[in-house]
């Protein structure tokens, strides 16, 4: 039961106690950082309770998902689901990314947990659970997963790529997520990344002006991803003021770089630039004026590296 899911032991022995004691909750809200196998666990869960052997065809359990949002259509859609009888023990309606589900379907939603159909289970994940209903997170029976372990990570990968030194900067810097690790292993993402961090390390050094730099982030695609990237420059330079062990570093490949750029700040300015990068993000997330937030984050940066230039 949950063999070929890796990680997750803590998530995996809840889940086998619950099908083992036959008392299973309505409603599940399974939380945690994205790629570190919610979705896969939340559909052997389905197929478990339902008792279908590996290779049959699940009819039981059905998945609403949208990257942008899900609307009171989709909430319908699942509310009509819920009354249909299942194929076998309980029909398995999961709801992938609810923090994208709009207030209108969150209302609506919340009514459908109040007065649930005995045969059916739902199943919410979500990498944001802040961003749902207090109301319908207290009708859920709540399960964290964690970030998955590095060593199993490099154990995954060295079945795909053969590079051990690949294999190590991938582990360290997918944040825990199998699902970033493999979409990081293209040459493509190498270049790019490296472009990045370079820049990102210019420009904490004073050598690239504040309109190159702006120019450069304003024209990226996914603005969230890189910031999390100048995120996890500064806390490797604050390790590295903290600690001599380099295996808490994530950028090792940048080891040398992030040596010479850390002497340069405080710890505490250091923590302060982290702060700024962390709001931004969060803004990004809430959809905050981009290109002003942007403005304002470099801003704040310049002022704690010696003033603005341009």
């Amino acid at each position: 039961m949950f063999d070929k899911i890796i990680g997750q032991d803590i998530p995996k022995k809840i889940l086998i106690n619950i099908i083992k004691t036959k008392k299973i909750p309505n409603s599940f809200l399974f939380y945690g950082k994205e790629g570190i196998g919610k979705l896969l666990v939340a559909k052997e869960f389905g197929r478990e309770i339902n008792e279908y052997k590996e290779k049959e065809f699940v009819k039981d359990i059905y998945i609403i998902e949208n990257d942008k949002s899900i609307g009171i259509d989709d909430i319908r859609k699942a509310k009509e689901l819920s009354f249909i009888n299942p194929e076998r023990n309980y029909k398995v309606i999961i709801i992938n990314d609810a923090h994208n589900l709009t207030q209108e379907a969150s209302n609506s939603f919340l009514k459908v947990l109040e007065e649930p159909s005995k045969r059916t289970i739902f199943i919410l994940i979500t990498q944001y659970p802040e961003k749902l209903l207090e109301t319908i997170k207290s009708r859920c029976f709540k399960i964290h997963f964690s970030p998955i372990n590095r060593d199993l990570i490099k154990d995954f990968l060295s079945k795909k790529i053969e590079d051990v030194d690949k294999i190590d900067l991938l582990s360290r810097i997918c944040d825990g997520s199998l699902k970033k690790a493999i979409s990081m292993t293209d040459e493509e993402f190498f270049i790019k990344r490296k472009k990045r961090i370079l820049s990102f390390l210019s420009f904490l050094k004073r050598e690239k002006p504040y309109v190159d730099f702006l120019k450069e982030m304003s024209s990226e695609e996914n603005t969230s991803e890189v910031v999390i990237s100048y995120e996890e420059v500064i806390s490797d330079m604050i390790v590295m003021k903290r600690s001599t062990d380099e295996s808490l570093v994530l950028n090792i490949d940048f080891l040398k770089d992030l040596y010479e750029v850390q002497v340069l700040f405080s710890i505490e300015n250091l923590l302060k630039i982290g702060e700024l990068l962390f709001d931004f993000e969060k803004k990004i997330e809430y959809n905050i004026n981009l290109a002003l937030s942007l403005r304002e984050l470099l801003f704040g940066i310049l002022e704690l590296i010696g003033g603005i230039y341009v």
